[in-house]
């Protein structure tokens, strides 16, 4: 009998000791749970103040590609007026330039090749020579 109650004590030894291990386990994956679940929940505040960010530079980019675009729009509406303006200027000087001619008088220039930036005048041919007449 005593061998009986010898081994109905280290039975019931080994099964409290079991409990403490399943109990200690149990806390530890408990923390362990909650140590990953606010590495979520950091990781996802992270991802939407990433999205945020893009979201907000790409409409920063678009503001600034739309207020590029105004200037070289406007650049190059200026440059087809002076296209426009210089091939008025050539047709109506090549124009005088034949009614000269017909009529029998020598023309001193024949007909504008450019036009000088910084005077914002036109440049003649006359003979061999470039030059600003006025």
């Amino acid at each position: 009998m005593e061998t009986v109650h010898r081994n109905c004590s280290d039975m019931l030894r080994l099964q409290g000791a079991r409990l403490d291990y399943e109990a200690k386990r149990q806390e530890s994956l408990t923390a362990e749970l909650e140590a990953a679940t606010m590495r979520i929940k950091k990781l996802k505040e992270n991802a939407e103040a990433a999205i945020l960010a893009h979201v907000e530079c790409k409409h920063t980019t678009e503001i600034m590609q739309l207020r590029s675009q105004e200037p070289e729009d406007a650049l190059n509406e200026e440059q087809g007026d002076r296209r426009e303006a210089f091939s008025v200027v050539v047709q109506k000087d090549f124009r005088e330039s034949e009614n000269a001619q017909e009529r029998g008088k020598q023309v001193e220039c024949l007909y504008p090749v450019g036009i000088d930036i910084g005077s914002k005048e036109l440049v003649y041919l006359c003979g061999n020579t470039y030059g600003i007449f006025n």
